[in-house]
């Protein structure tokens, strides 16, 4: 039998920055006619890893996506004698004949799925065709408890300014930002969770319609059943129904612990999505159609894109990546030295 104790230590440090990074290449070509070809690439450490990943972000095969495998690194044994296992990547790629059919795939709003959405733009201006392209990350967390209470402007504005994953920080920033781990991590992380808790034990209230006063008195007894939760190491998964039996609930325990155990089982999906996503290390490539003219790129090569987002960025709010391109119209070229010879013509030919 579950403890639910133990979800409540993980839901301590659900988003916290752990030793274990997943890491994920998400690779966006942009082409000029509105076509999008998108892949996902994830090192197979494990199966269950790897399907854990691609879950994460929507992607199955069911649903046209093409499965790839390939070794990173062969087999080996080194001069002492150990030996390595071969190392593997997971790719999966599709190709959407828009950017409507993209966000139908990716952005789509799920408890347990990293939401996505673009937009694609086309603007003509006589001698260039200009390509806008924008990627947003829709927020990590799924917990409904707001953070408002828990992170200031100065917060928020501190995360903007973060750079890539991977690049330093002063000494200053890294003792702030140790501190706003602190607040999102524990503290808003554990409230977090008991208020989903709370919720749950409402919901097991309403959906058996009894006296809307009892909704009070499990209100009154909220502290104190968390704090013996939070304490207790051998407390069992049917603890939060006992309680509301004990302090004189009247429900009927055996549906209400059935409907307890469904809804706990959704909330440890959400938190599992959460701590994986958090953990992520996400390495973005786009590339687009012609010369790049803006973008908020770490970095460029010619026409292609890096962006290394912290995840720390969009775990409540949104982070878009960006780039702007332009190409030529070597017709309209052709036509304005057509234009301009014709007009040369006729002036002289007048004269």
């Amino acid at each position: 039998m579950r403890v639910v104790n133990q979800i409540i230590a993980v839901a301590s440090t659900l988003i916290m920055l752990s030793s274990c990074e997943n890491k994920v290449t998400i690779e966006t070509t942009v082409n000029e006619d509105g076509s999008v070809d998108k892949s996902f690439t994830i090192p197979k450490g494990d199966t269950a890893k790897g399907d854990y990943a691609i879950k994460t972000f929507g992607v199955l095969v069911k649903d046209g996506w093409t499965k790839t495998s390939s070794i990173t690194r062969p087999a080996s044994v080194d001069k002492d004698g150990a030996i390595h296992s071969a190392e593997f990547k997971i790719n999966y790629t599709k190709a959407f004949p828009s950017v409507k059919e993209m966000n139908e795939a990716l952005g789509y709003y799920s408890d347990t799925t990293l939401q996505t959405t673009a937009i694609f733009e086309k603007r003509f201006r006589w001698f260039y065709t200009y390509i806008f392209y924008s990627e947003t990350y829709h927020p990590i967390n799924k917990l409904s408890l707001p953070i408002d209470d828990y992170i200031t402007r100065e917060d928020s504005a501190f995360i903007d300014r973060l750079p890539a994953e991977g690049k330093k920080i002063s000494k200053a920033d890294s003792v702030y930002l140790a501190s706003l781990n602190d607040k999102i991590f524990e503290k808003y992380g554990l409230d977090a969770v008991k208020e989903e808790y709370f919720q749950i034990m409402l919901t097991l209230i309403r959906s058996q319609k009894i006296e809307k006063r009892w909704e009070d008195t499990l209100r009154v007894h909220t502290v104190s059943l968390f704090k013996q939760l939070t304490e207790d190491k051998n407390i069992e998964a049917d603890y939060l129904p006992k309680q509301m039996e004990a302090i004189g609930i009247p429900l009927d325990y055996i549906v209400a612990q059935k409907e307890f155990d469904a809804l706990s089982k959704r909330l440890e999906l959400k938190l599992a999505f959460i701590t994986w996503t958090v953990d992520g290390k996400y390495n973005n490539i786009i590339n687009m159609p012609g010369e790049v003219v803006n973008t908020n790129a770490d970095s460029i090569s010619g026409n292609r894109l890096f962006f290394n987002p912290p995840a720390v960025k969009f775990i409540f709010k949104t982070h878009t990546l960006y780039a702007e391109s332009r190409k030529m119209n070597y017709w309209a070229v052709i036509v304005s030295v057509l234009i301009i010879g014709f007009t040369i013509f006729l002036f002289v030919r007048k004269k």
